[in-house]
């Protein structure tokens, strides 16, 4: 469960410096 969150993580970080506001919102 924990290397799940810490990929949902690392996947919606990359997605906010992308500019991804989905990502922005559920960070």
């Amino acid at each position: 469960m924990k290397t799940r969150d810490y990929l949902l993580y690392d996947v919606f970080t990359t997605e906010r410096l992308a500019g991804n506001p989905v990502a922005v919102v559920l960070d």
